[in-house]
């Protein structure tokens, strides 16, 4: 009966010892998680800052955000069209630097910087993920295309961050 009392308390204890060896590891690595994310968030804060507070070697004003691109650059849809044998839509814009320095453009490529929304208030992005990234000359203008998903007969507008165009019965 001892030997039996002994191996239940045993049993008990190992139990108890799984229970909070795993309470133990969960918690780690969800600290863990939480630390990796953060230093994520901040590395890439970090680069934002440090690439839009400084020229770049072309002696170029960097710009990474809507705020800082409107400061520098105005901003026109020139045309909506179909993608040739595809479903995917054309986007053609003007971006006019109206200063006189040089500006580099960055981060467009980031998720939701460019949309299109289409009649039906659904949002196409683009259709392939590239690195977006182009300087405009001091005052003069530059055409740039986007290939966006969905037929270009629904759109309704382009969003470039959070500034929304509205297409005319035309497609610009």
């Amino acid at each position: 009966m001892k030997k039996l009392a002994l191996l239940v308390m045993l049993g008990l204890s190992a139990t108890n010892a799984q229970a909070e060896v795993k309470e133990t590891i969960t918690d780690m690595t969800r600290g863990l998680v939480k630390f990796t994310k953060e230093i994520s968030s901040g590395v890439t804060e970090g680069f934002k800052e440090g690439r839009s507070s400084t020229e770049s070697a072309d002696g170029s004003v960097v710009v990474t955000n809507e705020q800082e691109t409107l400061e520098y650059i105005e901003i026109d849809v020139l045309s909506v069209a179909p993608k040739q044998d595809s479903n995917l839509t054309v986007v053609e814009m003007s971006f006019r630097n109206k200063h006189n320095k040089p500006v580099k453009i960055t981060g467009l490529s980031e998720e939701g910087a460019l949309l299109t929304i289409d009649k039906e208030g659904f949002s196409h992005s683009l259709s392939s993920w590239q690195q977006i990234e182009f300087t405009v000359p001091n005052e003069a203008a530059k055409k740039y295309s986007f290939t966006f998903s969905g037929e270009a007969s629904q759109v309704k507008q382009v969003r470039v961050w959070h500034k929304t165009y509205e297409m005319s019965a035309d497609g610009a």
